[in-house]
């Protein structure tokens, strides 16, 4: 049975994030929904899928409900399709941040940068100039990127940081910084205004928001979109791509006679693959990124 699935984020002040992770799991398990959902006094970050209706429900408890008090009036989520079940689980943790980057040193609910709109990202990309970062790990960006988007190697988010350390305000008139959903960009864009640069540009909603927005025809993306669930890449129009190869994803071969496809979801989804051990370091567990 088709699943709805909804990567969700905000950053936003949760003093009581401890005490919110058994309400939010009973609402989820009453819902019948699987997924993660991660808690921190920064804010909330999780997908979830289930039935259209159980999804709807949960968005607009986190939204409008009495359980955050309009404290999430402003998340950022992003809704597609997924054919078979993306999770096996439930999972729902406080951890002390939502997205692992520097111990919580770098505000992200403050001054993170300008958010563009996807409909007005190619503008923004034939700016003479501009420096146009990929912010994921390198394994995401072997899967597909911008045309023209520097790969700067990162094994983990945390290593953004050192690549950041290596430029110069002074010789970086403007920075655009794109991800899958828009999380970790907001970090990014968080520490490198920080460190005194001007001019910094997010894509607001991220890769997925980009694919579902603008039209293949006149998309400057190239390639697969890489999402953390049972279903690894998505392309335009949020649709699920073929089965990729477990060596595109960092993955140790599977033993002879499996095809491509199931090596590469069996991988995944046992957490075999390198790229999901990263991902699981950096976002506590998690099944994908919003």
């Amino acid at each position: 049975m088709p699943h709805t699935v909804a990567a969700l984020y905000q950053f936003t002040p949760l003093p009581d994030a401890e005490a919110l992770v058994a309400p939010l799991r009973a609402l989820c398990e009453g819902l019948g929904l699987t997924g993660t959902l991660l808690l921190a006094r920064e804010g909330i970050n999780g997908t979830v899928a289930g039935s259209d209706e159980a999804v709807g429900a949960f968005l607009a408890a986190l939204r409008a409900g009495p359980l955050l008090c309009g404290r999430l009036d402003a998340l950022e989520c992003k809704l597609s399709r997924a054919e078979g079940a993306p999770f096996r689980h439930l999972k729902v943790r406080c951890k002390p941040e939502i997205v692992t980057f520097d111990a919580g040193a770098t505000d992200p609910t403050g001054d993170v940068g300008t958010q563009v709109a996807p409909e007005d990202w190619n503008g923004l990309l034939d700016r003479p100039g501009l420096r146009l970062v990929d912010t994921r790990n390198r394994f995401e960006v072997a899967l597909g990127s911008f045309r023209g988007a520097e790969d700067p190697g990162l094994a983990r988010f945390t290593d953004f940081r050192a690549y950041a350390d290596r430029l110069d305000p002074r010789d970086e008139p403007e920075i655009a910084l794109f991800c899958t959903g828009g999380i970790r960009c907001e970090k990014a864009g968080a520490y490198l205004r920080s460190r005194g640069f001007a001019r910094v540009h997010l894509l607001r909603g991220g890769i997925l928001k980009y694919l579902e927005t603008v039209p293949e025809a006149e998309s400057r993306w190239r390639g697969d979109c890489f999402v953390f669930d049972g279903r690894i890449a998505l392309g335009h129009g949020l649709e699920e791509r073929p089965d990729h190869p477990p060596e595109a994803l960092g993955a140790r071969p599977a033993a002879s006679g499996a095809g491509p496809g199931a090596r590469a979801r069996g991988h995944q989804l046992r957490g075999i693959d390198s790229g999901a051990r990263v991902r699981r370091q950096e976002f506590g567990d998690m099944s994908s990124e919003a």
